[in-house]
C-alpha cells in the first residue's frame, strides 16, 4: 500500500514525515520515501535541489511529489545544481506536481529541471519555472542512455536567460536525441 508523507520547512528531517511531524526537506523526502509513495510538500521556499535517490513508481502507481492542496511551494535552486534532476535509468514513474521553481540563483549553466540518461515516464505538471539565469527552463536530453516518454504538461515557463552569456541555451523546454 502506498504511503503518504509531508514535507514543510518548519519541519525536521529527523522526523516521520506525517502530518504533524514532517520532514523539512523535499530531497529528504525523496531518499526515504518508496516508489509508488505520494510527497505533500507545505507551502514555503526549499533550496536543497532534489538530484538523486529519486525512488520510481510504476505507470499504474506512480511516485507523486506535489504541493499540497494549492499551497504555494517555490523551489529557489542555488549554485550548480538543478532544482529537480532525473539523471539514471532508474528515475521513471514520477510526477511533480505544482511547484514555482524560482532559478534566479542559479550559476549560468544548469536548467532549472533536468531529465537524462535513461530517466523515463517523468511528469512535470502545472508547475511555473522562471528566472533562469542563462539556460534552459527543462531540459530532456538522452545522453549516454536513451530518455523517452516524459511529459511536460500545464506549465508555465518564463524569464529564461535573464543573465545571457551569449550561449543558445535560452529555451523554456530544450528536448535533445
Amino acid at each position: 500500500q502506498a504511503g503518504t508523507f509531508f514535507v514543510s520547512p518548519a519541519g525536521s528531517d529527523s522526523n516521520p514525515g506525517t502530518f504533524d511531524r514532517p520532514w523539512k526537506t523535499i530531497s529528504h523526502g525523496a531518499r526515504t520515501m518508496a516508489g509508488g509513495d505520494t510527497l505533500n510538500v507545505r507551502g514555503g521556499t526549499y533550496t536543497n535541489s532534489v538530484t538523486r535517490d529519486w525512488k520510481a513508481g510504476t505507470p499504474a502507481a506512480p511516485t507523486v511529489v506535489q504541493a499540497y492542496n494549492g499551497e504555494t511551494v517555490v523551489c529557489k535552486p542555488y549554485g550548480n545544481s538543478e532544482f529537480f534532476y532525473f539523471g539514471n535509468s532508474s528515475a521513471h514513474d514520477i510526477v511533480i506536481s505544482g511547484f514555482k521553481v524560482d532559478a534566479v540563483n542559479l550559476a549560468l549553466s544548469p536548467p532549472a529541471i533536468k531529465i537524462t540518461e535513461g530517466a523515463h515516464s517523468i511528469t512535470i505538471t502545472n508547475c511555473e519555472i522562471y528566472n533562469v539565469p542563462s539556460a534552459h527552463g527543462i531540459l530532456i536530453a538522452e545522453g549516454n542512455l536513451t530518455t523517452y516518454s516524459n511529459k511536460v504538461q500545464n506549465c508555465v515557463i518564463h524569464d529564461i536567460s535573464i543573465r545571457y552569456d551569449g550561449g543558445s541555451d535560452d529555451h523554456g523546454v530544450y528536448l535533445s536525441g
